[in-house]
């Protein structure tokens, strides 16, 4: 083995200095990357010198019985990328408008005077619309302060509203995770002109369009696994079928055992045979009204101590069920509280 020549030279080994480097780190820090996500992802973040340098996935969530999977490792790629977007050169941190647009819009507000008109005037002319439309994806990106950033937003939503209508407008507010504040005003702010509330994930497609809006959850899975310890027997009385199955639908998911009545009648001979521990009972139903099914089914010896879940169409609905199921042991929801607070209150 002549030939294997070994190298002791300290000096052409300083390279490695500089990987072992690379993962020290003074402590460590738990966290949950606010990185375009729900924060429900625990991160344990290495930091030396004040500075991240990197992070791992935490892997001591609670285990809530020893039959069910734990969730970890739980974090995705870009959680795990969180440092390098911290310290990043091209981390947006000011206003950035596209050159193009905004040069047309000032010219526009210093011939017209008004930022709505000039909005207007721009929007409503083919060929400017065009110069500035076509300059995207073409870089050119501006800084400009917030005023002038605000005020052309302010502008584009006052003029969409009056020629289209509020509920064209199509905005996304920051995650609750990253900002209750910041989540609140965005989302305030669209309900109140009347406008789409996007879910991050519909504006990021990290998931399924309209995943959220649908299940009514994030990504999250772990803070319902605890459900499946103790399943409920849930009976649906709703005559509307598409509300009814997608009530079936969650509650399975939720791990309850699920029946589905579409009218008064047919829900208290199910209730005779299915002995729910819960019912989610419609007010307006055919035949025998939701009031009439909630008096009948106290009348059934084996529901005798369970609870009827009253779904009202509004306030009024609400007091005309406490006023004639007076008396009787009965959780009162509204259709507003959405389908999650219906399962929260099946599970109370």
């Amino acid at each position: 083995m002549s030939w294997i020549k070994d190298l002791i030279s300290p000096q052409t080994r300083k390279w490695e200095d500089f990987y072992r480097s690379r993962w020290q780190y003074d402590k460590v820090v738990r966290s949950s990357h606010g990185v375009n996500c729900t924060g429900g992802c625990s991160w344990n973040i290495h930091v030396k010198d004040g500075i991240v340098v990197w992070e791992t996935q935490a892997i001591d969530y609670p285990v809530f019985d020893k039959e069910l999977p734990p969730y970890e490792p739980r974090g995705c790629q870009r959680g795990i990328s969180a440092s390098w977007y911290l310290y990043s050169p091209i981390r947006v941190k000011y206003p950035l408008m596209r050159g193009a647009l905004l040069d047309l819009y000032q010219a526009e507000k210093n011939r017209i005077g008004d930022p709505v008109a000039a909005w207007k005037s721009l929007q409503e002319n083919p060929e400017k619309r065009r110069q500035y439309q076509t300059a995207r994806g073409k870089g050119g990106l501006r800084r400009v302060d917030w005023t002038d950033a605000l005020e052309l937003i302010a502008a584009a939503n006052i003029y969409t509203i009056q020629k289209y209508g509020p509920d064209r407008l199509a905005g996304f507010s920051p995650i609750p995770a990253m900002s209750m504040l910041s989540y609140a005003s965005g989302s305030r702010f669209l309900q109140l002109m009347g406008g789409l509330n996007l879910s991050f994930y519909d504006w990021y497609c990290d998931l399924p369009p309209s995943f959220p809006e649908m299940w009514g959850e994030q990504t999250d899975v772990a803070e319902s696994a605890a459900e499946q310890e103790h399943p409920l027997r849930v009976l649906v009385i709703e005559d509307n079928k598409d509300t009814a199955s997608t009530l079936g639908v969650i509650l399975k998911l939720w791990g309850h055992e699920i029946d589905i009545a579409y009218n008064g009648h047919a829900g208290l001979n199910a209730a005779r045979q299915f002995h729910p521990d819960v019912v989610l009972l419609d007010i307006e139903l055919p035949g025998i009204d939701g009031y009439e099914v909630a008096k009948a089914m106290r009348q059934i010896p084996e529901l005798e101590h369970h609870a009827a879940q009253v779904a009202a169409e509004g306030f009024q609905a609400l007091q005309r069920a406490i006023q004639q199921i007076d008396g009787q042991e009965v959780r009162i929801g509204h259709q507003g509280v959405g389908l999650l607070g219906l399962v929260e209150m099946c599970e109370r």
